[in-house]
């Protein structure tokens, strides 16, 4: 009885809601809206005085991309969000430019032509007119007077113009960088366009033995291409910069002129990571018994330098590392480079078996240290740098047979290649000082490598650091540190640097991520 009752009545709710459509008590967009909006474009309600606006206020959005047949739900969501701020704006006395037109440039419309093998241009003219449609239907504030397609020559003229000027003032050039790249696109993605996933995998044989278990499956954290979802790999290309970080200061100031949220300019202050440092230079040797007749006239040019206080000659090769912690030098005990480092490069690409020139120095290492450094390069290149930089991830290196001279102290520091180290920060180069870093720590540890302490905290320990939880990174007095002791890390810091310029192993330098 019940459910004939519960049936009866959703009967009656159909037909009141029939009844409200029919009697125009129910809101019907298509019905109401193209009314309105063309009484607005009548009237003009979101044309800008742009040659005189009082409080001018620039509300751009990013234009779509008529590579598909119209808009997707995507494209809706974004332009309604920007849509309602320019309407708060235009609500708190603002003169609000609100543009629309059309992107026809760029990785998504360059798949689409080869896709169906349309020129992107061709493909625009014919779909434009129901992209616009759906525009205009949407109702947001666009000025229409003023719209604007990307592929039209009158337009992108100015864009070639444009890069010309920066090009000219020195301020557009090409090198070759490590980039992430989408196999499946072919495009270099910016990294704000490689988004974080989680990646099931099996575990090892080896992995599951350990956990006690037959098989385990595992997650970890791989970078995707946001728009295909394929795994990014980490290539080195050659492609256009511009030198934003000749505006660095500026970037810096001018934000705190910004109407945003602290936590928004935090983001902007560390994505342009300005560090005041130094760039110290070490001299690179072969080890001795891999060394030829050049090293001992090297080896003993470094020990008179060492002992005079004196520069050394610049006839070997070297590596240039930045750091903005030079106070604790003295407790440096090896150099780490990225996979990507040119050094390593160059390693790679020698003939096989014997040598490779380092600035005009010929440095021979084995052969067995050349293929470990290939296969180690090629096992980790498809890593992210967030991979590569987890926390608690184990570290992961090969010994390059070469050694770096700490001309503090003489110490012969090894130079191993390891994928926690980044191309993109600083030189691609990490001086590593295991006793006062942590991420060193667990470097040093797990190959056996020297650590050394040259700081104590407040707790007063001089002990042998032998526990992750001796590690001072932070506040500290100098110790076993020669002209050092007794200084603070920061008075320290600043002695060094003076040192290491007078005696012309280092140049105080500012850098950015």
């Amino acid at each position: 009885m019940s459910v004939n009752k519960a049936k009866s009545g959703s009967n009656k709710k159909e037909l009141e809601n029939r009844s409200d459509i029919e009697g125009g008590n129910i809101y019907q967009p298509s019905m109401i809206e193209p009314k309105w909006q063309s009484k607005w474009e009548e009237d003009g309600v979101y044309h800008s005085d742009l040659e005189s606006a009082k409080r001018p206020f620039y509300n751009l959005m990013m234009f779509p991309y008529p590579s598909a047949e119209g808009l997707h739900v995507g494209s809706v969501f974004a332009f309604s969000g920007v849509d309602i701020y320019g309407r708060f704006q235009r609500m708190q006395g603002n003169d609000v430019f609100e543009p629309i037109g059309l992107d026809g440039f760029g990785i998504h419309s360059e798949n689409h032509a080869i896709k169906t093998g349309t020129h992107p241009m061709d493909h625009a003219k014919r779909t434009e007119e129901n992209f616009y449609r759906q525009l205009h239907s949407i109702g947001n504030g666009f000025d229409w007077r003023h719209k604007v397609e990307t592929y039209d020559p009158y337009y992108y003229r100015w864009t070639q113009w444009l890069f010309i000027q920066l090009f000219k003032a020195g301020l557009a050039y090409r090198k070759k960088a490590p980039v992430n790249f989408c196999p499946s696109c072919k495009t270099v993605l910016a990294d704000e366009q490689a988004i974080e996933k989680s990646k099931v995998i099996k575990s090892s044989s080896h992995q599951a033995e350990s956990l006690q278990v037959k098989e385990a499956i595992l997650e970890e954290k791989v970078k995707v291409c946001e728009r295909c979802d394929s795994p990014i790999e980490k290539r080195e290309l050659e492609q256009w910069f511009f030198r934003i970080t000749k505006y660095a200061d500026r970037l810096l100031t001018n934000i705190e002129k910004l109407n945003w949220t602290e936590k928004v300019k935090i983001a902007q202050r560390n994505w342009i990571g300005k560090k005041m440092g130094i760039s110290i230079t070490y001299p690179v040797i072969a080890s001795e018994s891999e060394a030829i007749p050049l090293g001992s006239h090297i080896m003993q040019g470094i020990a008179t330098s060492v002992a005079s206080g004196r520069p050394p000659r610049n006839d070997n090769y070297s590596i240039t590392v930045f750091t903005t912690r030079p106070d604790t030098n003295f407790g440096a005990t090896f150099i780490a480079l990225a996979p990507e480092h040119e050094l390593i490069t160059r390693i790679k690409n020698s003939p096989k078996g014997t040598s490779f020139n380092g600035s005009g120095v010929e440095l021979r290492i084995k052969e067995e240290y050349r293929n470990s450094i290939i296969e180690y390069v090629e096992e980790v290149k498809g890593k992210s740098e967030i991979e590569r930089q987890a926390e608690g991830r184990e570290k992961t290196g090969v010994f390059t047979g070469l050694y770096a001279i700490n001309q503090l102290t003489g110490f012969r520091m090894p130079v191993w290649v390891s994928d926690f180290v980044l191309s993109g920060f600083g030189t691609g180069a990490l001086v590593g000082v295991p006793g006062h870093d942590k991420r060193d720590f667990e470097f040093a540890q797990k190959f056996g490598l020297e650590i050394k302490r040259v700081v104590t905290g407040k707790d007063g320990d001089t002990s042998s650091i032998t526990r992750v939880e001796q590690v001072q990174e932070e506040e500290g007095v100098m110790v076993n540190s020669g002209f050092l002791d007794g200084m603070n890390i920061h008075e320290a810091t600043e002695k060094m640097m003076d040192y290491m310029e007078e005696k012309g192993w280092g140049k105080r330098e500012v850098a950015y991520h």
